[in-house]
């Protein structure tokens, strides 16, 4: 049952987060227009209350504020890790099965050896006595405890229980999880364990294949990607009315206000090769308003007041910025849109479904870029798939 909003202006409104910073005195459980205008400064602290109900540390991300921490539960996510060594082994023989998926069918049995050699490699030079992923799970479950969460929320939404009391109740469970150091240290002990393990071990190293390479009399290899390179939106690096979702591949503007607000890539692309799409998403296309593209790296200054018009880009009303127009479609919004950007010839294209729309005016070769996306209206999303990295 879905407990509402009684504030005058908030307009009857759900109640649909929780915020979990530890310096706010305000009201815990929110709803949407709370979380606007009382806790512009929570932004990142804020759970749905739908994902603390799916118990997933992943999904709720915000609550924890220690990186290592952080890095270790998607570092196990990423890698399924377990106990189990062969579990493990076969984690890895996946990741080596993407790397090398490229590669034409002439050269797969001897392929197959390469990676079987690296696995066996792997298994006889690394130990696995150095990470406890069950322990790491049950004292982050122990410290963590989302059945405290669902105790408070569950008498709010059956109504025994009223909203002050249900405050209160969550600044006496939140204060309990702050206070326990010595778990916390030994939580973060294990998990910078398991991302340090994983960091020397589960990562291809460039020295493993100069072995094999050595080996083979045709150039198949000469600037083949041994490892593919991956970025997402920065969670350091964008506006602080944007928030990340799924693993900080979807960008979504939170704030009802309309106002421009942006979010960088990970990552600086310098050389090479990056293709990767976007996905434009909006409830109601009639309310979207999204840019998106690359903008040069000694623009970025302060990103509260990024200039989406001196990057290089397009935009949902059609807009093209700094690109010459190669086509025009009949609508640009909700759609997905292909990014190459080939720095060893300086080129950059926007496609939609095989065709190029836009492409770069003059040659970018020597020159960095940044990925961007700028956000209007309330809900506007954008979801990066990463493609490929060389």
């Amino acid at each position: 049952m879905k407990i509402f909003c009684q504030e005058e202006g908030h307009f009857n409104k759900p109640f649909a987060f929780v915020c979990t910073s530890p310096t706010c005195t305000k009201n815990r459980i929110l709803c949407s227009k709370c979380l606007t205008s009382d806790h512009k400064d929570c932004w990142n602290y804020t759970l749905e209350i739908e994902d603390i109900y799916k118990k997933s540390f992943a999904e709720n991300i915000n609550w924890i504020r220690n990186d290592d921490i952080r890095t270790a539960i998607s570092t196990i996510k990423k890698y399924d890790l377990g106990e189990d060594k062969e579990q493990l082994l076969q984690a890895f023989r996946r990741y080596l099965d993407k790397e090398f998926q490229k590669v034409t069918d002439y050269f797969v049995k001897r392929i197959e050896s390469i990676k079987d050699k690296i696995v066996l490699n792997l298994k006889e030079y690394s130990t696995f006595d150095s990470i406890n992923v069950e322990d790491f799970n049950s004292l982050l479950k122990s410290i963590y405890d989302f059945d405290k969460f669902i105790e408070i929320l569950d008498p709010l939404q059956s109504g025994e229980i009223d909203i002050k009391v249900a405050n209160e109740d969550l600044n006496e469970f939140l204060e309990q999880t702050a206070s326990n150091k010595t778990d916390q240290q030994d939580l973060e002990d294990l998990g910078n364990a398991i991302y340090s393990f994983t960091k020397d071990y589960l990562e291809v190293k460039d020295d493993i294949f100069d072995q094999f390479q050595r080996g083979i009399p045709f150039d198949i290899f000469d600037g083949f990607p041994l490892s593919l390179k991956t970025w997402k939106w920065d969670f350091n690096k964008k506006s602080s009315k944007i928030a990340l979702k799924e693993q900080n591949t979807v960008a979504k503007k939170t704030d009802s206000v309309f106002g421009y607000t942006t979010v960088l890539g990970t990552i600086e692309m310098n050389e090479g090769r990056y293709q990767w799409e976007i996905e434009m998403i909006s409830d109601n296309i009639d309310k979207q308003w999204i840019a998106f593209g690359i903008v040069d790296a000694s623009l970025v200054k302060n990103l509260e007041d990024f200039s989406y018009k001196d990057a290089m880009g397009i935009c949902s009303y059609g807009h093209f910025y700094n690109v010459t127009q190669m086509e025009k479609l009949n609508e640009y919004d909700n759609k997905t849109y292909f990014c190459d950007l080939d720095l060893s010839r300086g080129s950059f294209t926007i496609s939609y479904e095989g065709t190029i729309i836009a492409k770069e005016k003059e040659n970018l070769k020597d020159k960095k870029f940044i990925p961007f996306a700028t956000l209007y209206r309330q809900n506007n999303s954008v979801r990066l798939i990463m493609l490929q990295l060389t």
